[in-house]
């Protein structure tokens, strides 16, 4: 609430001070004259920089969708790559392996859960893990 407050009582200052200005132009009878290329050059210019400042933010926001994406699409494909995987090793056993594998895929998915909350700055749900974090 505080986040409101003084931008709130900084706009409510302002437009005190401008109407007040204004009554007391319009009272003493000083003639308004008022130069409307200023008014354009100003409006202009201010457009343009947050036009620019809109198009940055949005190329930030779009680069960080494509990373997650990438992140997700590496996640995937790693984890078909251990689900594929056999190994050759005779001293590990058939339950072994898949045990070993099994804890990796959960390893990946326990990976893209907390990335995903760390990124948004929000804590980890535990109903996000349900039936991955549980089994250990």
């Amino acid at each position: 609430m505080d986040k409101f407050i003084n931008p709130l009582l900084f706009i409510n200052i302002y437009a005190i001070i401008i109407t007040s200005v204004n009554e007391l132009v319009t009272n003493l009878s000083i003639s308004q004259t008022f130069d409307s290329s200023h008014l354009f050059a100003l409006t202009t210019t201010l457009s343009l920089m947050l036009v620019f400042r809109l198009s940055r933010a949005a190329v930030r926001w779009w680069d960080s969708r494509m990373m997650w994406g990438l992140i997700i699409a590496k996640c995937r494909q790693i984890g078909c790559r251990i689900v594929a995987f056999k190994t050759t090793d005779v001293s590990i056993e058939a339950d072994e392996s898949k045990r070993r594998r099994l804890e990796v895929l959960m390893d990946l998915v326990v990976f893209a859960v907390t990335t995903r909350c760390y990124l948004r700055k929000v804590p980890v749900v535990a109903s996000d893990l349900v039936g991955v974090v549980d089994k250990r």
